[in-house]
């Protein structure tokens, strides 16, 4: 007996589970050329990059985004969690992006050099 599977549109008869915890860390310390050649010749239902049996979720068709990695302090990470509940975000990730398109604010770089010629950008420009 199986399930109708809405998001592949076909009767699932057997549950596929994603690859373990040992398989993924295997995939993230592959070289970019290894994964690229492995990505050609293996298999990869749900076309986010990573084959089957290297996936956590093989059938997800929604792409992960990578994970932002910032400090927040106790009270930075409470107004964030606020913020997320209060828009119905899914995660403390799209609460950043709102709040940062909500500002429009002038960016200084530390290594003005490195920049060349522009001292000065908007995040909006």
């Amino acid at each position: 007996m199986g399930f109708f599977d809405k998001a592949r549109g076909q009767l699932v008869t057997r549950f596929q589970e994603g690859a373990s915890l040992k398989k993924q860390a295997i995939w993230r310390a592959l070289p970019e050329w290894r994964k690229n050649q492995l990505r050609r010749v293996l298999k990869d239902s749900d076309h986010d990059g990573v084959p089957d049996r290297f996936d956590c979720q093989p059938f997800n068709k929604k792409a992960q985004e990578p994970k932002m990695q910032i400090d927040l302090s106790d009270e930075e990470d409470r107004i964030l969690e606020l913020h997320k509940i209060a828009n119905r975000n899914r995660t403390k990730q799209e609460s950043i992006k709102q709040m940062v398109q909500a500002f429009d604010a002038d960016l200084e770089p530390k290594n003005p050099s490195a920049w060349g010629n522009r001292k000065r950008i908007g995040v909006n420009e």
